[in-house]
């Protein structure tokens, strides 16, 4: 159990029981096994390199830090500004978990990641919405600046992606015409 997600969710006012009935049951299925896959991806990572270092890109409000701390981890949590200041209201910075605010796309926050027993880089949920050369082009940097560097992400079909977005504008009770104007 997340016990820090549950924290969170009860402290936000907004009805999260309606979340279930606009998603498919197998799109609940595949975020829960996505959260579960990558935190078995970190366990492994840290068992190899305890005093590794994990930079969640696009971290929203996820908590797999909590999940996963082995007290002696570096964290990073990256996203933009308007994301951290939400989720600063939440979680807290401390001696080893940073918040960095920016755009993975920009090399800015690259900068600030110190790896002292590797680097483990997750995107979860983050590369559907972005060209495949920008994604192409950002894993060459990360490669340049980081040899040996580790990349969990995931992907779905142009497809996936398509009837995603349908739905999420559906389920706001919009048309695709009144969205793309």
């Amino acid at each position: 159990m997340d016990r820090t997600a549950l924290e969170i969710v009860g402290k936000i006012d907004y009805d999260f029981s309606t979340i279930p009935s606009n998603l498919s049951p197998l799109s609940q299925a595949a975020w829960i096994m996505r959260s579960l896959y990558v935190d078995d991806i970190l366990k492994t990572f840290l068992a190899r390199r305890p005093r590794g270092t994990v930079v969640n890109i696009g971290c929203g409000l996820e908590t797999n830090f909590e999940r996963v701390d082995n007290g002696l981890l570096t964290w990073f949590d990256l996203d933009l500004p308007d994301v951290i200041a939400l989720r600063q209201q939440f979680l807290k910075e401390n001696e080893r978990r940073n918040f960095l605010t920016g755009s993975f796309l920009d090399d800015a926050w690259l900068d600030q990641i110190q790896v002292t027993d590797g680097v483990l880089f997750v995107a979860a949920g983050v590369f559907y919405y972005f060209e495949e050369s920008d994604i192409k082009s950002f894993f060459m940097r990360l490669a340049d600046r980081f040899p040996g560097c580790e990349m969990v992400f995931d992907v779905s079909s142009p497809t996936g992606v398509k009837v995603a977005n349908k739905r999420v504008i559906e389920s706001a009770g919009l048309d695709e015409r009144s969205y793309l104007k």
